[in-house]
């Protein structure tokens, strides 16, 4: 059965996609079967991986609105054991779409009820907003993990996701964890950069993960090759870096060490 992991973020530059593609190509390094789902119209995740095509292609709403199997809208891609389901532009239109719904928020979770034990994990990159998307996602994979760039501004965004995932545990009486917060776009030459994970250790407590991902010119460069950072530049630090997260976050699973942990 899959282990499902939400990237979340309301607030946009926060490394949302980065996280996503990079900590799904760390599993898959890993020998781990990976489904990574596109939830955001922007189709950044989709475009990362050579899916291009966001006006035409099978995206989840379909999914989501009973109109096709997920099976059917799943893509192979050039990482050995990462699948893709892409984004498209539809998922502009998507709370239009599934408004009148009935437990319209739940959708995700019947979507992905037949592909669960193909994969050892689903990874779902979340719209960088508040709305029935990121709700479904929250809902479907219970497990939720928030990159922040280190500003103090940013933490303002964390606090307000935190309350959301309260207000939902609330609503349905169901267990969604924040299973960490992530250091993003970290410049550590910047005193100020420090200062702030500082504070968002001790604001959250115990929350934050202790693997900081430092804004490097190879994370920026590696889009534009169609490439995870483990194909592009594979001995990098930022490589180094995904690695370590995803054996942390791999351990608040709850499932012990990775075979290629450090």
């Amino acid at each position: 059965m899959a282990e499902m992991i939400c990237v979340a973020q309301s607030k946009g530059g926060s490394a949302k996609s980065t996280t996503a593609v990079n900590l799904a190509a760390a599993y898959a390094r890993d020998k781990q079967r990976v489904l990574i789902l596109d939830l955001d119209a922007q189709s950044t995740t989709s475009d990362w991986l050579g899916f291009h095509d966001a006006e035409n292609q099978s995206d989840l709403l379909e999914c989501m609105l009973g109109d096709m199997e997920l099976q059917s809208a799943i893509r192979s891609t050039s990482v050995e054991n990462l699948d893709l389901v892409p984004a498209s532009q539809h998922l502009y239109q998507i709370h239009n779409h599934l408004a009148d719904e009935v437990a319209a928020d739940t959708l995700l979770s019947f979507a992905l009820r037949d592909v669960l034990t193909s994969y050892d994990k689903i990874i779902v990159d979340c719209p960088p907003s508040l709305g029935i998307a990121a709700y479904n996602a929250m809902y479907a994979c219970k497990n939720i993990i928030l990159p922040i760039e280190t500003s103090f501004v940013a933490m303002r965004a964390v606090r307000s996701m935190m309350k959301v995932v309260n207000l939902m545990q609330e609503r349905r009486d169901e267990s969604i964890n924040i299973l960490g917060i992530i250091a993003s776009r970290a410049d550590m030459r910047q005193k100020s950069c420090q200062q702030a994970i500082d504070m968002m250790r001790e604001s959250f407590n115990g929350t934050v993960f202790d693997t900081v991902i430092t804004d490097a010119v190879a994370l920026k460069d590696a889009p534009a090759h169609e490439q995870t950072i483990f194909q592009y530049q594979p001995s990098s630090k930022s490589a180094k870096q995904f690695q370590q997260l995803a054996s942390e976050v791999q351990s608040r699973l709850g499932k012990g060490r990775m075979k290629n942990a450090a």
